[in-house]
């Protein structure tokens, strides 16, 4: 009889982990659709197929923003193309994963691998979709180099943020989200960096023992479908969140004179 009820206990503990899983894997889900529609991009079809596709000096296909006026292409100067997409993306998903370290090992762990897993789907796809990358073995290359990317951009960011110097967190993200460009505007580095410590300091206020889901709802990246205060029926949109680090990102412009500011 006590066999059976520690089998009955097993049965119960590895039903909960498993439901936890599914919790993580879609909330991861949702989590990486949002961050990856911040610089978001479309190559028309037609353009394609009268090979009219405009490209960068070093061969990369530009498309057009998804949406016009968007911060990371208007105000920050950066070009429309997957290698933007790809590294504004993995700066939000830098500042996901800074604040769950403060998490447990094995809350960090899951819901770390889960988005990370997305995000590369998520750029597999956008190489079939948008660029027409048929062969496997080719996406398969540029993953592994969108990968080492990411290992890079971690190490890289880490030390910006752990020196506590401006300078050497700008030089890590002109080195990779804005890719050496001589051209740079000192002031869109000092807007992103401020972008980066603000983030970072909102999200620091929130106690560590709220269930992660709740964390990340408040976040606001999870938030959508809810209601939205004082509104009547409206619910919050995914172009609401994407509104909210445009925002953020903007104010910060504002501060270095970069883009005007509101009168």
């Amino acid at each position: 009889m006590q066999a059976l009820r520690l089998r009955a206990a097993d049965v119960v503990r590895q039903r909960g982990n498993l439901a936890k899983t599914y919790v993580i894997y879609g909330s991861t889900e949702r989590l990486c659709e949002l961050l990856t529609a911040q610089a978001d991009y479309r190559i028309d079809a037609a353009q394609r197929a009268a090979g009219e596709v405009r490209e960068t000096a070093d061969g990369e296909e530009i498309g057009e923003p998804a949406v016009k006026g968007g911060v990371w292409h208007s105000d920050f100067d950066l070009p429309p193309t997957f290698s933007t997409w790809a590294h504004v993306t993995m700066l939000h998903m830098y500042l996901v994963v800074v604040r769950l370290r403060a998490c447990d090992a094995v809350q960090y762990k899951g819901w770390t691998d889960q988005l990370v897993d997305h995000f590369f789907h998520a750029a597999e796809d956008r190489m079939v979709k948008q660029h027409a990358m048929t062969s496997r073995a080719l996406r398969q290359r540029y993953l592994k180099d969108l990968f080492v990317q990411w290992r890079g951009l971690l190490l890289a960011y880490d030390e910006g943020l752990a020196s506590g110097e401006d300078a050497v967190l700008a030089s890590a993200l002109w080195r990779n989200l804005f890719k050496a460009r001589e051209d740079i505007d000192a002031r869109a580095l000092a807007g992103a960096v401020g972008f980066m410590r603000r983030c970072l300091r909102e999200w620091d206020r929130m106690v560590d023992d709220e269930p992660f889901l709740e964390l990340l709802h408040d976040m606001g990246w999870l938030a959508v479908g809810k209601p939205v205060e004082g509104e009547g029926q409206r619910t919050l949109t995914a172009e609401d969140v994407r509104h909210l680090f445009a925002d953020m990102a903007r104010e910060e412009l504002r501060m270095v004179d970069l883009v005007p500011r509101s009168p």
